[in-house]
């Protein structure tokens, strides 16, 4: 299958609630993102102090430095101290913009209700630190979270590693190094539209250029910025996870993504692969849903059956152990 001739890409259809959101000026999705933008976009989606996230959530914030990288991290704790697991949560932004608090409010009812305890590292960004930094910063992360487990003498409740976007190319590169490595895995990986594949060559990524809200342009401005100029011959999984030829060992996966964004076909592509190699994996596609749909809309209806979904799956990952 290739990309539908220019002008004439067929498109799923906006699941019902966001269309008419655009439709009453309520919701503005995302423009396409240039290079030039990337200044502006970091000041714009800065995140607020951590605290007036978490409002009136009994939830217990502390931030440490990892002495590997200087890097920053945010834990984030039941404050009733009951823990049934840790999740190492990747941030999203394309690879080029966001923080370690971008989207976290996502992540509180992991905190406060399933009673994990949430990591989330500040790495680095591209084009300033092209590959490896970000990858190399949150193996640091990973490693210093493994050893706080053990510091709290809960070595035996399961640690998760979950990556949304451009999160998730790192979430999955890192749990391919780990594995060649032959290092602990997580019990589980959580990829949330994750950005799997540089070459952007899919029938998704041709339906949706010139549509804004990540589309192929806004892409390929992060993928640039990440590569720093390296040639496709020299491209590695390591990279750009959807060049693995093999993810045998992988932990339990779950993949989801929108109908209607960029992303659709790589993720769909990555699930196929993990039931090629026998890995228990469930993906799950959003009718209608747009890139970060339930981000940026997260009372509809669509939005919040993926959160319930992803609660269920992540439930089902601590019960197990």
């Amino acid at each position: 299958m290739g990309i539908p001739p220019a002008g004439r890409a067929a498109r799923p259809p906006l699941d019902a609630e966001y269309v008419q959101l655009l439709g009453s000026g309520d919701l503005t999705l995302l423009h396409t993102i240039l290079p030039s933008d990337l200044v502006r976009l970091r000041s714009e989606f800065a995140s607020p102090p951590i605290e007036d996230l978490i409002g009136d959530r009994s939830i217990r914030h502390e931030t440490f430095v990892v002495a590997e990288s200087s890097m920053e991290i945010s834990v984030l704790t039941p404050a009733n101290g009951r823990v049934r697991g840790f999740l190492l949560a990747v941030h999203g932004g394309g690879l080029v913009v966001g923080d370690r608090y971008t989207g976290i409010q996502f992540a509180f009812d992991w905190v406060d209700r399933l009673g994990l305890v949430v990591i989330t590292p500040e790495y680095r960004l591209a084009p300033d630190h092209p590959y490896p930094a970000a990858l190399s910063d949150v193996d640091h992360a990973y490693t210093w979270a493994v050893r706080y487990r053990a510091s709290l003498g809960l070595n035996t409740l399961p640690l998760v590693l979950s990556g949304v976007s451009a999160g998730g190319t790192i979430a999955s590169a890192l749990a391919l190094m780990l594995r060649d490595r032959g290092d602990a895995l997580p019990a589980a990986l959580i990829l949330q539209g994750p950005m799997l594949d540089h070459r952007n060559n899919s029938v998704s990524s041709g339906q949706f250029t010139d549509t804004g809200q990540w589309d192929r342009k806004s892409n390929l401005t992060g993928w640039n910025a990440y590569l720093g100029g390296v040639s496709s011959d020299d491209v590695t999984a390591y990279m750009s996870p959807s060049l693995a030829a093999d993810l045998t060992g992988f932990p339990p996966t779950f993949v989801d993504v929108g109908s209607a964004e960029v992303f659709r076909d790589e993720d769909v592509a990555f699930a196929t692969a993990l039931w090629a190699a026998g890995v228990d994996a469930q993906l799950v596609v959003w009718p209608g849903g747009v890139h970060g749909f339930d981000r940026i809309a997260p009372a509809t209806n669509l939005a919040l059956r993926a959160q319930t979904t992803r609660d269920d799956w992540l439930t089902r990952v601590i019960e197990s152990h």
